[in-house]
């Protein structure tokens, strides 16, 4: 018999900014490489605090429904409106607008940092092997997810 999966099991969220009208906009890592930008609608998530809607095992655990499988990189999450349940309503392919201005000449790959810690909503303890002989740093995620 095999052991069930847990939903979600192969997403990993990156970022995350909650407001207080019940939206958000979520950075998941789905496989270990795929990069996908999710936003919710109001009231999406009215049955759970603020906590949940950012803590990554409620989140994936028990609050966001299956991810689609597919080619996708930006979807939509929000109750259907004949069962009431939260689904994404959808997803697609987007060329998402790339970054006009260096402020600094070093740049970094975010999928080579390791997480250790969660301190705040966009501050996490990071290792990387070229920052701080590889030993711990504080990171600052910006806000807004890229968009």
């Amino acid at each position: 018999m095999a052991t069930p999966q847990q939903k979600n099991s192969n997403v990993q969220l990156l970022a995350c900014l909650v407001d207080e009208d019940d939206t958000g906009d979520y950075r998941f890592l789905v496989d270990g490489r795929h990069v996908k930008y999710v936003s919710t609608a109001p009231g999406t998530f009215c049955d759970f605090d603020e906590v949940g809607r950012v803590f990554a095992p409620v989140l994936l655990g028990e609050i966001f429904p299956p991810f689609p499988i597919g080619d996708w990189n930006k979807g939509h999450v929000a109750r259907d409106p004949v069962t009431g349940k939260v689904t994404f309503i959808k997803t697609e392919k987007v060329l998402f607008a790339g970054v006009k201005s260096d402020w600094h000449t070093v740049k970094f790959d975010e999928l080579e940092f390791s997480y250790q810690d969660r301190l705040r909503q966009r501050v996490r303890v990071v290792t990387h092997p070229k920052i701080n002989g590889g030993g711990p740093v504080l990171m600052k995620s910006r806000s807004g997810l890229g968009k």
